[in-house]
């Protein structure tokens, strides 16, 4: 299942869609795909009705708000019964909903992301207690999701609930599972995997041995702890010993050059605010490096230093399982779509009520999850063709 990651670079800037809402058309051919697996037509009435409640309710896109703006008798009762009760299995609407983002804008790569990146300031606690084997709601960065992301829209397409002592140890291992399914049993294209691995700890260096047995070409930001042995023989500081990311890639800041990129694409300069940056990149550096010291099985991965070429290069360090000679660049134009999703997550993803689920189930946190999914793709997806570019369409 392996690949390159050239033909999947963005041929142009990533930006996010604007225009008028998602026509009815576009509302019912979505529809009509993803609720065939609902047996009833009443469920996919229903489906349909939640769809729209998400597209074109104000504020919050609780069952309340969105059955008093749908009107009819016992629309709430009817909402409630549907997302929080009613026996249906929202995995093959998941499935139905990735194979159309697929068909429609083919994406560049899939991208590891977390429901609300708890850096930023914002731990909601809105999922469900029954999703914690604790008992205690879960916090949204532990919600992890993946998104297909192509050069101009990025949709969620599964997501993985962490629970502290059940399943994977750590919620970026949770998004892998959720990635595999993609491609073990959907059987989706295999593309480049962006994802954080924030932790210098053995658990960040599993997740890429795991992506890589599967044949995948994992492309993740890591701390300047992790540890590594440089494979390059050549490098100052190759002496077989166990050396941080951060270290080796101050051995190599003699090797940094400018990234020139696809001229296509305008290249990304760090601009400082905050902990993802924008703008343009200047300056790049890749030494080849291994996992584990004790043998050559995690030798394949290329250490990518990246930003200004000031005292404080480099601004991120990212491992890639591309070919060193491609991975300086690779990097610098994937996490553009790292950047993209972010983007699209905290705007669009808001817009259409992915974090307001205010009701104790955890399956019928799942349901409304998946349903704003839907949401959001047809917030940003085309009516036919490319995706569009610019900001959202507003819906209505």
């Amino acid at each position: 299942m392996s690949s390159t990651a050239e033909e999947h670079f963005p041929s142009e800037p990533p930006a996010l869609p604007t225009a008028g809402g998602p026509s009815r058309e576009l509302r019912d051919e979505l529809g009509a795909r993803l609720f065939s697996s609902l047996r009833r037509s009443d469920q996919r009435r229903r489906a349909m009705e939640y769809l729209r409640g998400l597209l074109t309710t104000p504020g919050r896109k609780s069952v309340r708000n969105m059955a008093a703006l749908l009107g009819g008798t016992g629309t709430d009762q009817s909402l409630h019964h549907f997302i929080s009760t009613s026996p249906w299995d929202w995995r093959p609407m998941r499935r139905s909903l990735a194979e159309y983002v697929v068909d429609t804008a083919p994406p560049r790569a899939w991208v590891i992301r977390p429901l609300c990146d708890s850096r930023g300031g914002r731990r909601s606690t809105v999922v469900p207690a029954g999703l914690d084997s604790g008992g205690e709601p879960t916090d949204l960065s532990r919600v992890i999701g993946v998104w297909a992301a192509s050069d101009a829209s990025a949709v969620p397409v599964n997501w993985h609930v962490h629970v502290e002592g059940d399943g994977p140890a750590t919620p970026e291992a949770g998004g892998i599972d959720a990635c595999l399914e993609l491609l073990a049993e959907w059987r989706l294209p295999s593309r480049p995997v962006v994802l954080d691995l924030p932790s210098a700890s053995e658990a960040a260096a599993e997740s890429l041995r795991r992506l890589r047995a599967f044949g995948l070409h994992p492309v993740a930001r890591v701390t300047g702890g992790l540890p590594l042995t440089v494979a390059d023989r050549s490098l100052p500081g190759h002496d077989g010993r166990t050396r941080t990311a951060g270290e080796i890639m101050h051995a190599a800041r003699e090797l940094r050059r400018s990234v020139q990129g696809d001229p296509r694409v305008p290249q990304q300069r760090f601009q400082r605010q905050g902990r993802h940056s924008t703008g343009l990149v200047d300056t790049a550096a890749s030494v080849r490096v291994r996992l584990d010291a004790r043998s050559r099985s995690g030798a394949g991965f290329a250490l990518v230093g990246l930003g200004p070429a000031s005292r404080s290069w480099p601004q991120e360090l990212w491992l890639s399982a591309l070919p060193r000679q491609q991975s300086a660049v690779a990097v610098s134009i994937l996490r553009t779509l790292a950047d993209l999703t972010d983007r699209s997550r905290d705007t669009v993803g808001e817009r259409v009520g992915m974090r307001d689920y205010t009701g104790r189930s955890a399956a019928g946190w799942h349901r409304h999850t998946t349903l704003a999914s839907a949401a959001h793709a047809l917030m940003v997806l085309p009516e036919g063709g490319d995706a569009v570019s610019g900001s959202i369409r507003g819906a209505s």
